[in-house]
């Protein structure tokens, strides 16, 4: 349990962006790691620099990036902390304010105290 209350998921939704422009900055950043590209979307998932390898569990990520069509930027992360270091990664694109969205962590269930 510890450490579960700083889960945060979250959600930047911008739009409309240039498509291009974005997809070029995003595939030149060596911190971010290109998982699939199709004519529908192409989607990053953010490693930093250097990457975060937590063996057996493998390179940890701190958070997605997909272009989608219609010229939407859809970011996706798990913290507060993790989206500002996304939303900072995004600042030389100069693009309007994201639309936020907050989702509630399901809560893990708590164990039963057995009486002695």
């Amino acid at each position: 349990m510890q450490g579960y209350s700083l889960l945060h998921p979250q959600s930047a939704r911008f739009t409309p962006v240039d498509t291009q422009t974005v997809h070029a900055f995003l595939q030149a950043d060596e911190r971010l790691y290109c998982i699939e590209k199709t004519p529908q979307r192409t989607f990053w998932v953010y490693w930093g620099d250097p990457a975060y390898d937590a063996p057996p569990l493998g390179t940890i990520c701190f958070g997605d990036l997909e272009l989608q069509e219609p010229n939407t930027l859809l970011v996706s992360t798990l913290s507060d902390t993790r989206m500002q270091v996304l939303l900072d990664l995004l600042r030389p694109l100069q693009l309007s304010a994201p639309q936020m969205q907050f989702d509630t962590p399901p809560t893990p269930p708590k164990e039963l105290r057995r009486r002695p």
